[in-house]
């Protein structure tokens, strides 16, 4: 098959926004090893892959979120394997709101910035981490993220990661979105929360590097690589339920 340059071009700048949301609340500190100990490993560990997996690099930006009592981008959207160093310090209670109003308003001038370097920009993924019921109003909470979700054809495809006995499907499910889907993932005698966390992060990157590597997301229109992007979110959802460390304490799930 013959690839036009203008075709290659345009693939080549096609960019993946993946938001790293990360629950850095009190409860964080739970666990042995503490889970914010696995949330502290997952962004050397994404440097690490990028730097051994080019087209990490070439196709997929990312930004990482703390949240807490509020919500703060701690390295905005850019090179997976830049040198970004976040000491995540676990504070406050966990505020669900306070991150869908963040990512709305960061999605919007992230978008525009990349488009002004000439890059197309595909539907964002959003990995959202937490291990704690959120604390903030339920009106509000629905509302900002009805506010996320408004537009169609930017709404993220969201994975709600759950973890310890605190948080329960009913608190995610609701904020998964069309296509997203949620895991709970209880604390078990052989396999910690923070095994847990790593083994997600390392299922999360396989899969992305996966995709990009078979040459997804070279669809010839948004509505290709919108399928590409949720059936990357399907493999994602089966690679979870096939790893051991993940299902040892797996007793929800939806997707």
């Amino acid at each position: 098959m013959v690839v036009s340059l203008d075709k290659a071009n345009a693939d080549a700048r096609k960019r993946l926004p993946v938001y790293m949301v990360l629950d850095t609340s009190q409860s964080m500190r739970a666990g042995d090893p503490p889970r914010i100990d696995a949330v502290r490993d997952i962004i050397p560990n994404v440097q690490t892959a990028a730097l051994e997996e080019p087209a990490l690099r070439a196709k997929v930006r990312i930004s990482y979120i703390a949240m807490a009592d509020d919500a703060r981008v701690v390295a905005p959207l850019g090179f997976a394997d830049a040198n970004v160093a976040v000491d995540f310090e676990p504070r406050g209670r966990t505020n669900y709101t306070a991150v869908f109003n963040l990512l709305r308003t960061t999605f919007a001038a992230d978008f525009a910035r990349l488009q002004a370097d000439g890059d197309a920009v595909l539907r964002p993924v959003v990995f959202f981490l937490t291990d704690g019921d959120p604390n903030c109003k339920a009106d509000d909470r629905q509302a900002a993220f009805d506010a996320l979700m408004a537009d169609p054809s930017w709404a993220p495809r969201i994975l709600m990661f759950g973890v310890g006995n605190d948080v329960t499907l009913a608190d995610l499910t609701p904020f998964t979105g069309p296509k997203g889907f949620a895991v709970v993932c209880r604390d078990n005698p052989e396999k910690t929360s923070a095994d847990a966390i790593a083994a997600a992060m390392s299922n999360f990157l396989g899969t992305i590097i996966k995709m990009v590597g078979n040459g997804a997301l070279a669809g010839t229109s948004a509505s290709d690589d919108d399928d590409d992007i949720d059936d990357f979110m399907r493999q994602l959802a089966d690679a979870f339920r096939d790893d051991d460390a993940i299902a040892a304490g797996l007793n929800e799930a939806t997707g």
